[in-house]
């Protein structure tokens, strides 16, 4: 009797089951202020379609410099930009929102010649 009512159950679960939805994808532009390794994490994700698994579809867009891709992020097009300058811009009268920050502190890197090992030389 037991085995019988547990038969009917699934039956009528699996009777009144709907087929999953696929999730729209939102189309989204993001922009970008330079052509450095700090910006590639945009282009890790959507090679590896990072975006595309929570439902974005990012096309990223070069603006050249963090005051051009501030200006535009005012503006409103792109939605989203991957910029330091926000402070700075909220300072001058703007109001715009930092979301997230990958980096901590600011950094330099120097290149040189082999033979450089300091400063002094």
């Amino acid at each position: 009797m037991f085995q019988r009512v547990i038969k009917i159950c699934l039956f009528v679960v699996i009777a009144t089951a709907n087929p999953a939805t696929a999730q729209e994808v939102k189309k989204i532009t993001m922009g970008y202020p330079s052509l450095a390794f700090t910006q590639s994490h945009i282009w890790v994700a959507k090679e590896q379609g990072l975006f595309r698994k929570y439902g974005l579809d990012v096309d990223p867009i070069f603006l050249r410099g963090g005051q051009v891709a501030t200006q535009a992020l005012a503006a409103g097009e792109p939605p989203i930009v991957n910029v330091g300058t926000v402070i700075q811009a909220n300072l001058t009268g703007y109001n715009l929102v930092l979301v997230a920050s990958m980096e901590n502190k600011f950094y330099q890197l120097v290149f040189v010649r082999p033979g450089i090992s300091s400063l002094e030389s």
